[in-house]
């Protein structure tokens, strides 16, 4: 419950009793069940609901509606009970409402524990961003929005190249082998100038793919980084801990309603520790990231160095260099260590 006129979630209301009963959903969905039975059973309750409303409003309309929360209600009881279970499709509005209130939680718990770490552990600088990517998330440069943020790119980078985080058969995948890109640092002057759309597709989507990875990269590094932060577990504590979310967003992956949807990275937070030792078990991303990095800034250097006539805008030469460029505000902070030295 929250109190009369403020947004949940959004910085007016207090989510603390709704948040606890989804970390109980199952004794949660029986009070309620049984709350809305009551209602049903009686008509004194749907008339008295009629007779608040100022203007003529049927009694048997609220006792549909109640009917009909009543088997929302225990469909979704149901499907946490039994995932695997089919769910009606007439009911299917409350797994959004759902989904978007777990949104809204985990995001709460964040807030409650990164934005109260002590000042001085992140230096995020909001011009050093681009905002292509970070557009979301300069709007308050809080390390809860950056660690949203920063799970969103984890998870991308997990469904993109889910080899990386299997355990004991890691599989790095290469980039810029296209043969456009294999040529593009000994091609000839005459060779851009006579570039074709296949080349150019071939060496735009090299540069976009290796420029996702190094953003899912530098984003496993952030998030491991902070959460093993020596100050933290004490910090979290202090705070309420992760637990409340690691509830939620075990609720959030059991009702599978993570899968297709915009907050399927808060699934990550469904244990905290598995997470971290997910990520701790990363290995060798440092090369390739070194390689990346060393492949777009070499590109940047050829290109410079073409005849302006080349770089016509909204030419193939000019999408390339925009798309090299863009990629140079794609770093997370890493601030974290050195702060705690100094501090020391």
């Amino acid at each position: 419950m929250t109190t009369l006129g403020l947004v949940v979630g959004q910085g007016g209301g207090d989510m603390s009793n709704s948040i606890k009963a989804l970390e109980r959903p199952s004794f949660c969905f029986d009070l309620v069940i049984q709350c809305l039975q009551c209602m049903l059973s009686d008509k004194a309750v749907s008339e008295a609901m009629a007779g608040t409303c100022q203007t003529w409003f049927p009694a048997r309309r609220f006792e549909k509606i109640i009917s009909y929360y009543l088997t929302e209600m225990k469909d979704i009881k149901n499907y946490l009970q039994s995932p695997q279970s089919p769910i009606s499709d007439d009911h299917i509005g409350v797994r959004y409402r759902l989904n978007d209130f777990v949104g809204r939680s985990i995001r709460f718990h964040l807030r409650e524990i990164l934005d109260t770490i002590p000042e001085g552990v992140i230096d995020f600088r909001v011009e050093k961003c681009a905002a292509e990517r970070w557009g979301r998330v300069v709007e308050d440069g809080s390390v809860s929005s950056i660690m949203n943020f920063a799970l969103e790119r984890v998870n991308e980078l997990a469904l993109l190249y889910p080899s990386l985080f299997e355990f004991g058969e890691q599989r790095i995948p290469a980039f810029f082998k296209r043969s456009t890109s294999v040529r593009a640092l000994s091609m000839k002057r005459e060779d851009w100038r006579l570039l074709d759309e296949e080349g150019y597709e071939e060496l735009l989507t090299d540069i976009v793919e290796a420029r996702t990875f190094l953003l899912g990269a530098r984003a496993c590094t952030y998030t491991l980084d902070l959460l093993t932060w020596p100050g933290l577990k004490e910090h979290a504590t202090n705070q309420g801990g992760f637990e409340a979310a690691e509830a939620i967003a075990t609720t959030f992956r059991r009702l599978s309603i993570h899968s297709s949807s915009e907050h399927q990275h808060f699934a990550l937070l469904a244990d905290v520790r598995d997470l971290v030792s997910m990520l701790k078990d990363l290995s060798g991303l440092e090369r390739t990231m070194a390689e990346c990095e060393k492949f777009i800034l070499s590109l940047i250097k050829k290109i410079a160095n073409l005849p302006t006539s080349y770089k016509r805008k909204g030419g193939f030469i000019s999408n390339i260099r925009a798309c090299l460029y863009d990629s140079k505000g794609e770093h997370f902070p890493k601030a974290i260590k050195k702060a705690i030295t100094e501090s020391a």
